[in-house]
């Protein structure tokens, strides 16, 4: 089996990939993925905790006179915001469902 390692050329690997695809072999054919999963969950984790610091009010002085984050108006822009980010994200999942000869790369 051909086994590209990380440290060879992208036009290599490209190029290896197309006479897999030629030869019918692309089970054999290991391409790495260019992005690192790790970062991915760090990036949702730090954003997930950002969110719930916004909607708990951490990090306010208790004793500021003019506080902005104050009434229902607040509360609902906050309401809103996490459901356009959850209404976003969830088109992210479905959309390539819902339209598979669309190219969302």
């Amino acid at each position: 089996s051909t086994f590209s390692s990380s440290s060879s050329s992208s036009s290599s690997s490209a190029a290896d990939a197309a006479a897999a695809s030629a030869s019918g072999s692309s089970r054999d054919m290991f391409i790495p993925v260019a992005y690192n999963y790790s970062f991915f969950h760090l990036i949702f984790a730090l954003a997930s905790m950002y969110i719930a610091m916004l909607m708990t009010g951490w990090g306010t002085v208790a004793q500021e006179k003019d506080r902005i984050d104050v009434g229902w108006t607040s509360v609902w822009v906050k309401i809103g915001a996490q459901a356009t980010t959850g209404v976003l994200y969830c088109w992210t999942l479905v959309a390539p469902a819902l339209f598979p000869d669309r190219d969302f790369s």
